[in-house]
């Protein structure tokens, strides 16, 4: 159910904030959350170490919208 239920939110959270894009972080050994985000529009951007939850971590940064090139 997560990935649907970040697909209803982010129209909703985008228009009641006024922004105009989301960035998302998961643990890079986290499949599950990788999968949502991908599944829900997100665009991988780039992957590195950085803290994480209290702790070093190698983790995965997405975008959504996907940026317009």
């Amino acid at each position: 159910y997560a990935a649907e239920a970040v697909a209803a939110f982010l129209p909703v959270i985008l228009r009641r904030l006024g922004i105009d894009g989301v960035h998302g972080i998961c643990d890079a050994g986290n499949a599950a959350s990788r999968r949502v985000l991908e599944k829900c529009g997100f665009t991988f951007v780039s992957e590195g170490a950085a803290p994480y939850h209290g702790r070093q971590a190698v983790v995965r940064r997405y975008v959504y919208p996907p940026p317009v090139h």
